[in-house]
């Protein structure tokens, strides 16, 4: 970095410069020669050069000139070279997005923001932050109802969907109904005779409803995120604003 001397340093230097050559002159010729000469000489030799010192010491701009022992080469063709953060974003999928791909969600927050809670409390899904709000809410809503699945018993989760699937809400009716279906007589061999009782039928159908509920609402929530985007397609920010939210997708494969 070139730092610019301060105004009052930069005036004294000047003066000094402008004097030097009358005080040398006041004393023998040969001294005041031979001290300058030990310096380099009067800086003339470098090709497109501006400093001082032809043999090496100068300070010359180097473009394509010789560079003495003290210059330093210019990096402004490895600088041409780098890629701007736009054209990363623009040409990385992986990449963050550019601000200018980003367009009014530029405005994202943070899920917890006081402003987005606001809008989730007041129900007010209006305007930029409102609809952020809806997303991030219909978002977090997913990730717990998933959650919630991942936490249960697993054969009861298939049994009771499978019931569900069949048009029964609870093992019981099933049984008195007495009219086989594969898939939930699959689903009860898996208990090896000891069954769930209803209550755990019930609790797990309650939560496939949820889980189908919060999905319907992330569609619709992502629906109107992808319609009022107003640079990049949904698709390209959709992570990005993941991230500034900082909630986790509920859509992102399972690893």
């Amino acid at each position: 970095m070139h730092r610019k001397l301060p105004f009052i340093s930069s005036v004294a230097l000047g003066a000094v410069m402008l004097v030097a050559p009358t005080l040398s002159n006041l004393s023998s010729d040969s001294i005041y020669d031979s001290a300058f000469a030990a310096k380099g000489g009067n800086g003339n030799g470098g090709a497109n050069g501006n400093g001082n010192g032809g043999n090496g010491n100068g300070n010359g701009n180097a473009n394509g000139g010789a560079i003495g022992s003290g210059g330093v080469a210019s990096t402004g063709a490895t600088n041409k070279e780098k890629m701007s953060a736009k054209q990363l974003a623009l040409t990385d999928p992986t990449a963050p997005a550019h601000p200018s791909m980003l367009g009014r969600w530029n405005a994202t927050k943070p899920f917890g923001h006081p402003s987005i809670q606001a809008h989730i409390r007041n129900g007010n899904y209006n305007g930029t932050i409102g609809m952020l709000a809806a997303f991030g809410q219909a978002v977090n809503t997913m990730n717990t109802a998933q959650d919630a699945m991942a936490a249960a018993d697993p054969a009861v989760m298939a049994l009771a969907q499978a019931l569900k699937t069949a048009g029964y809400s609870s093992l019981a009716d099933y049984q008195a109904a007495a009219l086989p279906d594969a898939s939930v007589d699959a689903a009860i061999a898996t208990f090896g005779g000891v069954l769930p009782s209803d209550t755990d039928i019930t609790a797990a159908q309650a939560l496939i409803d949820q889980n189908a509920t919060a999905a319907a609402d992330l569609e619709a929530a992502e629906g109107i995120m992808a319609a009022h985007s107003n640079r990049a397609p949904w698709g390209d920010i959709r992570d990005d604003v993941l991230v500034r939210m900082g909630l986790e997708d509920p859509l992102a494969p399972t690893p």
